[in-house]
């Protein structure tokens, strides 16, 4: 068995972020584009526990997670969160080598004024994760020169709207490049 390491570029944090699974990936593909979320940090932290034999023990989580408010995978978010991201079938096969640093992890939380949580791959199969992933193809697009800025103000100048009615609001570009400028603006959090 071999851990290897990949790294995420972060545009939230303007870093690369490591991850050594696919469900740690859409983790922080799904935070980097969630408009709840501030800021997070992958292994933030190093928890001590005492094992069932008496055994010092190290426990690291996969990240560390602050909001500035609002919804995430289907909970109102206040306080910050560690998170271990497991795969379903990991947890029932190796429950009882998992239980002692999940019950740490609960305890470091409660002692941090923080939750946490086990997000499993089942947890973050929702329409945020696959918004993310349709969004992520815009953060670094380059939009034809002046749409966005376009865009922008258009969007200033009216109260409320849908993309259709921005679409035909006599934008001086294409309705492609128009569609591309808001995807972009949505994945930059403009």
């Amino acid at each position: 068995y071999q851990n290897v390491t990949f790294l995420f570029p972060s545009n939230l944090l303007r870093r690369l972020v490591q991850f050594d699974s696919m469900l740690e990936r859409d983790f922080i593909l799904l935070l980097d584009l969630h408009p709840s979320v501030r800021w997070f940090a992958e292994q933030p932290m190093k928890i001590r526990f005492i094992d069932a034999s008496g055994v010092d023990q190290v426990y690291v989580p996969d990240f560390y997670v602050e909001f500035k408010g609002g919804r995430f995978l289907g909970r109102n978010v206040k306080r910050p969160w560690i998170v271990e991201t497991k795969y379903r079938r990991d947890l029932v096969e190796n429950w009882p080598r998992i239980r002692p640093k999940i019950r740490a992890g609960f305890h470091e939380a409660h002692m941090r004024h923080s939750a946490f949580h086990i997000v499993t791959e089942s947890r973050m199969a929702t329409a945020d994760l696959s918004n993310a992933r349709l969004l992520r193809r815009f953060v670094n697009a380059e939009p034809p020169a002046g749409a966005l800025e376009e865009l922008l103000d258009k969007l200033r100048s009216t109260s409320r709207t849908t993309v259709g009615s921005l679409l035909s609001a006599g934008l001086s570009f294409p309705s492609g490049v128009g569609e591309q400028a808001i995807w972009m603006a949505i994945a930059r959090r403009l």
